[in-house]
């Protein structure tokens, strides 16, 4: 009647019951032919199609997802680790250069000593040891077994250096160490690289500073940053000079400036510095990876967040902001 007398509605509270009555008494559906799983097939069957192959193709495309973004991290830490790799080749070699001094001058030491003591002995047997004579021995074997100490002592620190470096290379387990303590001895490893040139490297870091934290991504860090100012900054350059920075920010996080006197580098390559496969030195064999692997490094490794800028032929800095465990 409502829609015979073409009303649309009404605002009057009404019960519908007689109405239903009304429809089952007349036998309309719902009341009198129950609609079926297959008359919603027939009636619907484009809408099911359409949203069954949306969902298909959802889910595929999130397997997709997963896929590779499971592939993308396998192949960082492939990267990372192929770095590691690198960077423990030339710990090795610079640490075999620096070895083979103190022990050449100890071995040198010691052939003087056993000559030394066998023209003693010659002396002694054949009575023609004389006051000055035993004198001068006694003053080459002191100077010589202080020479011989000294650099053994002095091998034994690059080794046991290079041992602790090597281990937290190879390994992610976490320690609490002495950052500035640790940061030198990334220099120490890297001085050959460093002789060839006369560039210079200031760490200003409170030496009681301990972090626990994984002691080799710090080392792969700023072996990658300073072999990167050397490469890159400090080309045709022969005094470089690098600064690090360690200080607590505003959030109580451990806040790393790194900066180098470098030739900087332009707006446009900086925006791209920590992009993959990025690099200005292709020609000559530069992979790209090194600022990358660092980004990665400081954001997935060490919680933190890294950040770049330069003025073009003055300077180049990097700030690092870690939410590691420290304290003083």
């Amino acid at each position: 009647a409502a829609r015979d007398a073409s009303i649309d509605s009404w605002n009057t509270p009404l019960s519908y019951q007689p109405v239903h009555a009304c429809f089952k008494a007349l036998e309309i559906p719902p009341y009198y032919q129950e609609i079926t799983f297959l008359d919603v097939l027939v009636n619907y069957w484009g809408w099911i199609l359409f949203y069954l192959f949306g969902a298909v193709a959802g889910l595929s495309m999130l397997i997709y997802q997963i896929r590779l973004t499971s592939y993308l991290r396998e192949t960082q830490d492939e990267l990372v680790q192929v770095e590691k790799m690198a960077s423990l080749g030339r710990l090795v070699a610079g640490i075999a250069h620096e070895v083979n001094t103190p022990i050449g001058i100890g071995v040198t030491a010691a052939s003087h000593l056993k000559k030394e003591i066998k023209d003693f002995n010659s002396h002694y047997k054949n009575e023609t040891l004389t006051q000055s004579t035993f004198e001068s021995f006694v003053e080459t074997t002191v100077q010589s077994s202080d020479i011989i100490l000294n650099n053994l002592e002095r091998a034994a620190h690059m080794i046991q250096n290079f041992k602790q470096v090597s281990v937290d290379q190879t390994s992610d387990s976490t320690r609490e160490f002495f950052l500035k303590e640790y940061l030198e001895s990334v220099i120490i490893n890297l001085k050959p690289t460093l002789r060839q040139h006369k560039h210079t490297i200031d760490i200003i870091c409170p030496p009681t500073l301990v972090l626990d934290s994984t002691p080799g991504v710090f080392y792969q860090i700023f072996s990658n940053l300073i072999m990167n100012s050397i490469i890159h900054g400090f080309e045709n350059k022969e005094e470089g000079h690098i600064t690090i920075t360690v200080q607590f920010n505003k959030k109580d996080e451990i806040e790393i400036i790194y900066k180098d006197n470098g030739k900087g580098m332009s707006r446009d390559a900086i925006s791209k510095v920590f992009d993959p496969f990025y690099t200005t030195k292709r020609s000559s064999g530069g992979s790209g990876l090194g600022t990358h692997i660092i980004y990665n490094l400081v954001t997935q490794k060490l919680n933190g967040a890294i950040s770049a800028q330069s003025h073009e032929g003055k300077d180049m800095v990097f700030t690092m902001n870690l939410k590691v465990s420290a304290h003083v």
